[in-house]
């Protein structure tokens, strides 16, 4: 056992060290905390072991503080959701959608190029950076989920078509809609949506719509369509073609919201299985 100089600056040296070892130090200090007499003598009313025990139960508690408040600092950044659940749902999520990827690809290969899932495994879904979790936290916004990932194709930069698709066969939440807001984009209306701009700078008004496109077979190919103002969204962002791009939702009281968020990284030329993932995009107020 170590000989602990008994002054105080010592005493909190040798406290950090253990700290920094993963090892929970009880000081002196510690002990009159817990109301225990640390000049109390070993004697028939008081054994070593007795002594031995209360200083276990004072570690204990200190120890149950630490915890409480580590778990206090992670669901400050994200008000309801800690970080470890977070990431858990992400990847299950990721897994899920990979999965779903590859059985797809084969039979995929008659669509055009933005309507693939991604067939090569490509970098995996990045957590949502810190900065856009403090920004959904400042805002009160709740039920964060990633709906899609994708790259910005020609047809999500072309002036005239002015929208940015998501394939609904590609997104990855598939509960970020309430029931109603199903049923009113199946009837072919408009919900009124925000979109936290990749800038964090500003939150933008979008109308969210599903098109429904009728393949020759029968088939009916249906995407999500953020449509008004997303040119001058995506020019005040500076968004270039084949970068790539995260759509995340949140609910700020009952009011839908979405955040776009740019994956790090620089656009690139598009191969036969490029990430065919899809986005969106979202603002703040």
């Amino acid at each position: 056992m170590k000989n602990i100089d008994p002054s105080t600056s010592s005493v909190e040296e040798h406290k950090k060290e253990s700290e920094e070892e993963g090892v929970l130090l009880v000081t002196e200090k510690d002990l009159k905390g817990g109301n225990i007499d640390t000049n109390a003598k070993v004697s028939k009313d008081l054994t070593a072991f007795d002594a031995l025990v209360a200083v276990c139960h004072v570690a204990y508690k200190n120890l149950k503080k630490e915890k409480r408040d580590e778990k206090q600092k992670k669901d400050a950044i994200l008000p309801g959701v800690s970080e470890y659940e977070l990431k858990k749902n992400l990847y299950l999520r990721q897994d899920s959608a990979l999965k779903r990827s590859y059985a797809q690809c084969k039979s995929d290969s008659g669509l055009k190029e933005e309507e693939k899932p991604s067939c090569g495994l490509g970098p995996l879904l990045a957590d949502l950076p810190l900065k856009v979790r403090e920004r959904i936290a400042s805002m009160e916004g709740k039920d964060v989920e990633l709906v899609v990932e994708k790259q910005l194709y020609p047809t999500d930069m072309n002036d005239t078509n002015s929208r940015l698709s998501i394939p609904v066969r590609q997104v990855i939440a598939k509960n970020f809609l309430k029931d109603e807001e199903k049923r009113a984009l199946v009837d072919g209306d408009c919900l009124k949506v925000k979109i936290l701009e990749p800038s964090l700078e500003m939150v933008s008004d979008m109308n969210l719509k599903q098109w429904n496109m009728f393949k020759e077979k029968g088939n009916v190919s249906s995407s999500y369509v953020f449509i008004t103002h997303w040119n001058s969204l995506r020019r005040r962002n500076h968004l270039r073609l084949f970068d790539r791009v995260q759509v995340w939702s949140f609910r700020v009281e009952n009011d839908l919201y979405f955040a776009l968020v740019k994956v790090d990284g620089e656009g690139g030329e598009q191969g036969n299985c490029s990430s065919g993932s899809n986005a969106g995009a979202a603002t703040t107020s």
